[in-house]
């Protein structure tokens, strides 16, 4: 049997238990996934190097499950179900993951988690929307929820950019036309602000 360092070791156990804590929650298919890729990847430390790469990964999906939504209350499953509800308006004409989760923390804001993968362009990505507040239902301030549509744009954005881009240059260029042909007739100061 290989010998293990200590470190090694403590961050392979710390990993196991970080993606134990998702097993039978809202995001029990993350912790699945983590749980076998740290088993594949613990079978095969026969070498010094593999070793340091099992460290390397039980390290990585310490900061992964980190990032992930500790608490899974009732404004939890109401934020999810508001993502999903706009996934499906908006499902025709644009394609949603599955892995689009509400984390709660202190502002509006989006964030891709890699997971692990020997092929990056294949690999699963979890996309985090950021909403303000706790996971508590008090904390809800629907005044502020348009800000969601802000941040599914971002995440719309990253995961189709070559359509994002045209379609919004066609939509953009069609306004400042509209904009142009609207102020053909004005003169002076009207114009100048035109």
């Amino acid at each position: 049997m290989p010998r293990r360092l200590p470190g090694q070791e403590y961050a392979s156990e710390t990993a196991r238990r970080k993606v134990a804590r998702l097993l039978g929650t809202p995001l029990d298919a993350i912790g699945r996934k983590l749980e076998t890729v740290l088993t594949e990847a613990t079978t095969c430390t026969s070498s010094p190097n593999a070793q340091d790469g099992v460290a390397r990964l039980s390290e990585y999906i310490i900061y992964l499950v980190d990032r992930l939504p500790e608490s899974f209350e009732t404004r939890f499953h109401f934020d999810a179900a508001l993502i999903k509800c706009l996934e499906q308006d908006w499902s025709a004409e644009l394609t949603f993951s599955d892995m689009v989760v509400p984390r709660h923390g202190r502002e509006w804001g989006h964030e891709r988690l890699v997971m692990p993968s020997e092929n990056h362009s294949t690999a699963h990505v979890v996309d985090l929307i950021h909403i303000p507040g706790q996971d508590r239902l008090e904390d809800v301030d629907l005044l502020s929820y348009p800000w969601i549509i802000h941040e599914l744009g971002h995440y719309l954005l990253l995961r189709s950019e070559q359509f994002f881009i045209s379609d919004f240059t066609a939509e953009l260029g069609k306004t400042v036309s509209d904009l142009r042909l609207a102020s053909i007739a004005d003169r002076g100061f009207a114009r100048s602000r035109a």
